[in-house]
């Protein structure tokens, strides 16, 4: 697949991503439409309208955050992500954002965009996996964060 063939497309319809998402292995637990917190999102689809991939971001405590990214597993490797992830990156970046937070089941895919790790005391109490009973048990994710 050549990435001139997707386009993301800014949705703002959270609920139809989340199959996506929860087929991705994220943990979403939502209530309503969106999350509260949640500013947009966007779906990656291709020529045919076929969801390829998505992507939320919210605004907590006063921080920006990857709320959720996903790609579906045979559209994986095509730098879908990516596109999405710069997508994002650079409306936060319209808004003034100076830096961005996520949590991440593949932090080496965020590394290559800047992302850096932090330590369990610099990362902001904005995120529900910090006080999951299956935190370092079963879940092992890394907290991340970009500055502009």
């Amino acid at each position: 697949m050549n990435t001139d063939e997707v386009r993301i497309i800014e949705t703002g319809r959270y609920m139809e991503l989340v199959p996506l998402f929860r087929e991705s292995g994220l943990e979403i637990h939502i209530e309503g439409d969106a999350p509260p917190a949640m500013i947009t999102c966007w779906r990656a689809e291709d020529a045919t309208g076929a969801l390829l991939g998505g992507i939320s971001i919210e605004h907590k405590g006063g921080e920006f955050v990857i709320g959720d990214i996903a790609v579906r597993e045979e559209s994986r490797k095509h730098k879908i992500g990516a596109l999405m992830l710069k997508t994002a990156m650079e409306r936060i970046a319209d808004m003034e954002g100076e830096r961005i937070y996520l949590v991440a089941k593949a932090p080496k895919f965020f590394e290559k965009f800047g992302f850096t790790y932090l330590t369990p005391e610099e990362t902001p109490n904005i995120f529900n996996c910090k006080t999951c009973d299956q935190l370092n048990v079963s879940c092992h994710p890394e907290f991340m964060t970009y500055h502009y």
